[in-house]
């Protein structure tokens, strides 16, 4: 039990951050539910390990991936609804996928962790709104050019002692409308993919970069892992069917 009361894990007698820990684990999640749903052969294992993976991630306690987890399900149900014409097979697969959501929600509600995921006002009272403008001092002193790496976190431990804990403030408030307009560009060419394949990359870097938006990282593999495994599935997806990359199409056991 971590910090939060959320599970981490313990590596050389060092716990690692819970925040860290899941957001890595979200993609995974994204990646297996995705597969069960629209791959060809239907594994119920699948299932079975994305809904232990996205336990795992609930009870690590980080709201970022929690986010994640939700932005990514909303993707893939909104697939199911609007992509292609209205089948029996799209309505059966909705509503086992809203029965789930709703079995899930209430076996956590019995959680401690319930009213610091669940509740809003855990998240619209959480000390990182301070965190965030006093960091945003630095790009109000450099708006298009920025104030340098880590100058966000310079500018918030010197009122609150914590670091940004956002590697998209970190990203604005280091360089500026340009680096944003730079990444904005970087992200759309990402998602820049075949049609058919547009929901499954949307959701797998909702997936990746959701959980950032509450963690550092930016000057390191946090931020940069994530770039390069989007920029890797785009490339594939700009040629080819998504469906070729999901696991229980590869003939492999799990």
């Amino acid at each position: 039990l971590g910090w939060s009361s959320g599970v981490s894990i313990t590596v050389m007698g060092n716990m690692k951050d819970p925040n860290y820990l899941a957001a890595f684990l979200v993609p995974g999640f994204t990646y297996l539910f995705y597969s069960f749903l629209f791959s060809e052969k239907k594994r119920l294992k699948t299932l079975f390990i994305s809904i232990v993976v996205f336990c795992g991630i609930f009870f690590t306690g980080s709201r970022g991936a929690f986010l994640g987890l939700v932005l990514s399900i909303g993707i893939i149900v909104s697939k199911i609804i609007f992509s292609g014409k209205i089948s029996g097979r799209k309505v059966i697969l909705f509503f086992l996928v809203m029965l789930s959501i709703l079995f899930a929600y209430e076996i956590l509600m019995n959680s401690r962790l319930a009213a610091r995921m669940l509740d809003a006002e855990s998240y619209t009272g959480n000390i990182r709104w301070v965190i965030w403008g006093k960091a945003l001092q630095a790009f109000r002193k450099h708006p298009i050019i920025g104030s340098g790496l880590q100058s966000g976190s310079a500018f918030s431990r010197s009122s609150t002692r914590f670091v940004t804990h956002n590697c998209f403030i970190d990203i604005l408030t280091g360089q500026g409308i340009i680096g944003i307009c730079l990444f904005t560009v970087s992200f759309w060419g990402i998602l820049s993919v075949k049609r058919e394949n547009r929901y499954f990359m949307l959701a797998m870097m909702a997936s990746f970069f959701t959980p950032l938006f509450f963690t550092n990282g930016y000057e390191g593999i946090t931020f940069w892992l994530p770039m390069i495994f989007c920029y890797q599935i785009s490339f594939y997806c700009k040629n080819n069917s998504c469906e070729n990359l999901l696991f229980k199409n590869w003939n492999l056991r799990i």
